[in-house]
């Protein structure tokens, strides 16, 4: 009896407690080695997030303009979308879908909860493989605001895909849409016409179109609206744009859509100030400019009045 104490039992307790890697217990530490790992992974899976039902395009929620969608966790988004414009932005990705009738400007604005960096894409359909526009312009914690205007003559069911910037985000955010109608210049082709001493109002470039205009100006690259006004021959055109707010316009002055340079720009005064520019007509003939009035930075826009004088 004492032989058995001592050979089979002591033996045992040594290859269980201290995991010998004598081989001919092996089987024994493979059990409590495989025992560890299995609790281990049962220990971490409440970490991972489970999936939203909007962590696909197919699975996008429905938006409705004035009704907020709130604590929206980026973490149980679905993969990124850096192969759809904004490259650098890798972060897991919601997303939601809604209508825009013919005309009409979706405003989108993703406000996060925390230090979150968000970014806003419009998508034409399912799978999400480009971008009609993109937004990233705010910093991380703070709002970041998109719109898309439909030029077309139908509604437009949009798919918008807001993500976080960066893969290792957890933060949240909450998401408003709105509707309003659309600025007739949105682009050069169609440009309002405006009159020589009567002023354009509350011109708003919230709802402008999202471009890039590098012919002048190359570091201005937020939106514009286009405006067109006949100057006669030995005269100048005098165009002052007044923000409301504390952003910078830009003005820019083409003579055709086509041209591939400015004739005339300007972005000398400070942000809040209105900006004047000076176009003389010194050719021999009468000409039809075109005057882009935009802001310098995409991330800071707002609304403004202007005015066109024609004279000596």
């Amino acid at each position: 009896m004492r032989r058995f104490a001592v050979f089979v039992f002591v033996p045992a307790v040594v290859l269980a407690g201290c995991g010998s890697p004598m081989s001919s217990n092996d089987g024994s530490s493979d059990v409590v080695s495989q025992g560890t790992d299995a609790a281990s992974d049962t220990v971490a899976a409440p970490d991972a997030p489970m999936a939203a039902g909007n962590s696909t395009c197919a699975g996008a929620t429905a938006l409705q303009p004035g009704a907020p969608v709130t604590a929206q966790a980026v973490a149980r988004g679905g993969p990124g979308l850096s192969s759809a414009c904004v490259p650098s932005a890798v972060g897991k990705t919601l997303y939601y879908r809604i209508s825009v009738p013919a005309g009409q400007t979706v405003v989108v604005v993703a406000t996060p909860t925390s230090l979150l960096d968000a970014v806003i894409r419009f998508i034409e359909a399912c799978p999400a493989v480009a971008c009609l526009d993109s937004w990233d312009s705010e910093p991380a914690g703070t709002a970041e605001s998109g719109h898309w205007s439909n030029t077309g003559t139908t509604a437009v069911d949009v798919i918008v895909a807001v993500s976080a910037y960066t893969s290792d985000s957890r933060g949240a955010f909450d998401l408003t849409a709105s509707l309003a109608p659309s600025p007739s210049n949105l682009t050069c082709a169609t440009a309002i016409s405006v009159t020589s001493g009567t002023p354009v109002t509350a011109q708003d470039l919230a709802l402008a179109a999202h471009q890039s205009d590098l012919r002048c100006l190359a570091t201005a690259t937020g939106p514009e609206l286009f405006y067109s006004i006949g100057v006669p021959a030995g005269q100048r055109l005098t165009v002052t744009a007044t923000p409301t707010g504390t952003w910078n316009p830009v003005v820019r002055v083409f003579s055709s859509c086509t041209d591939t340079v400015c004739q005339a720009s300007s972005n000398a005064a400070p942000a809040g100030a209105s900006e004047m520019l000076v176009y003389p007509n010194s050719g021999t003939a009468a000409v039809t400019a075109i005057v882009a009035i935009g802001s310098e930075l995409a991330s800071s826009l707002g609304r403004f009045d202007a005015t066109f004088v024609v004279g000596p």
